[in-house]
């Protein structure tokens, strides 16, 4: 699994993203706002001319299938670097769900190179988050076709963890990090914890044989029909 993008700055207190003072007519400023969970901090179609650090909380990448049925293409925690899109200009592709209430930081496009030359780990920051970006849609799309819906959950629970457990995420939020229906997703989650594999108490899920799902996500047969 693909570590999150993880900028210094973000391990510092959240007055260090105050943006600066500016004087009238200059560009735009850096700022840090406040995403309530099942809320957009961008949609798709939206144009994309920033970039956007979380402080904490979760987000989810999602588009939508031909069927319009929502796929969850990355599960982002706190120091990913998103919004990417923006580097070439047009529109975002997806939207951006805080799964939980959230703090991000947004950067204009228009400050970049003031940014870049004050923190020079920001350019390296881009590059893994453009690196995350090919290999979370690599890890997707190897899951949709080798490891079926079991796989995928197993995936999406390693995904989403933290310390081996998954807290706070609603079964339709994990089926669509799957990329299957909320029924599927509870039905083949019991049939995990039926095996040992995680405990459920309500929303949640601690992880009681990480590498077994691991070798689920990888496209291990279960041992139960999904």
């Amino acid at each position: 699994m693909t570590a999150p993008v993880r900028l210094e700055a973000m391990r510092q207190p959240i007055e260090r993203y105050r943006p600066a003072r500016c004087a009238a007519g200059e560009r735009p400023r850096e700022s840090v706002r406040s995403v309530a969970a099942g809320h957009n901090v961008y949609e798709a179609g939206q144009p994309a001319d920033t970039l956007y650090i979380l402080a904490s909380g979760r987000v989810h990448l999602r588009q939508r299938a031909a069927s319009g049925a929502p796929l969850v293409t990355d599960l982002l925690k706190p120091g990913a670097l998103f919004g990417v899109d923006g580097l070439h200009g047009g529109k975002h592709a997806e939207n951006a769900l805080a799964v939980r209430t959230c703090l991000v930081r947004a950067v204009p496009l228009a400050l970049m190179d003031r940014l870049l030359a004050r923190q020079p780990g920001f350019a390296a920051g881009i590059m893994e988050a453009l690196l995350r970006r090919r290999l979370a849609a690599e890890r997707m799309v190897s899951r949709a076709v080798v490891a079926g819906v079991p796989g995928r959950l197993a995936g999406a629970l390693l995904d989403a963890a933290e310390d081996g457990i998954v807290a706070g995420l609603t079964r339709q939020q994990l089926a669509e990090a799957a990329w299957t229906t909320r029924e599927t997703a509870t039905r083949v989650l019991y049939h995990f914890a039926e095996e040992g594999l995680v405990d459920i108490e309500g929303r949640c899920i601690r992880l009681r044989d990480a590498e077994r799902l691991r070798g689920l996500a990888a496209g291990a047969r279960p041992s139960f029909a999904a």
